[in-house]
């Protein structure tokens, strides 16, 4: 397992900070943050060595939205059922550090990946495909399904305990 730079520490810090602005829970500490967010890049790495071979040269990634905000409330469209699919159980918002060393991985080994932000916040990575894998990441809230179909469930939720609602 390899150490990570104070730049890196720097960015997750900061990048915590973006997650905690929506004001959906307390905040313990810092270094809870930064142990939350270092087992998601774990995580993020063990999926990177299963799922995304060595491909050749670089890759693109062109930057969509897949959820909307409409006068019925927040909707994300419907994805096709023939990709194989993580679904990301994720409350909070900590998706974004799971998925954004994916997709820098994709694409330094050649794999060009269709990146949807959140439209509240749009530097929040929500949504991430490579469709030259046949792979999808999808983030939904607990109890909003987004598809039915999925190969496996990631539950950021659980992994994350830093955020909570008021103790009673």
């Amino acid at each position: 397992d390899r150490g990570y730079t104070a730049d890196e520490v720097g960015q997750a810090l900061e990048d915590a900070g973006i997650v905690l602005s929506g004001g959906r829970g307390k905040l313990i500490n810092e270094a809870d943050i930064f142990i939350a967010i270092h087992e998601l890049y774990k995580k993020a790495h063990t999926i990177i060595s299963k799922e995304i071979p060595k491909g050749t040269g670089k890759g693109k990634s062109k930057r969509r939205f897949l959820s909307a905000i409409s006068p019925d409330g927040y909707f994300t469209l419907p994805i096709e059922d023939n990709l194989r699919t993580y679904v990301l159980e994720d409350t909070f918002g900590f998706g974004h550090f799971l998925l954004s060393p994916i997709q820098n991985a994709a694409v330094e080994r050649g794999y060009d990946c269709i990146v949807c932000f959140n439209p509240l916040i749009p530097e929040r990575l929500e949504h991430l495909f490579i469709p030259d894998l046949d792979l999808a990441f999808i983030s939904e809230e607990k109890n909003k399904e987004i598809t039915e179909h999925y190969y496996k469930k990631i539950r950021i939720d659980s992994m994350v305990k830093i955020l909570r609602e008021d103790k009673k």
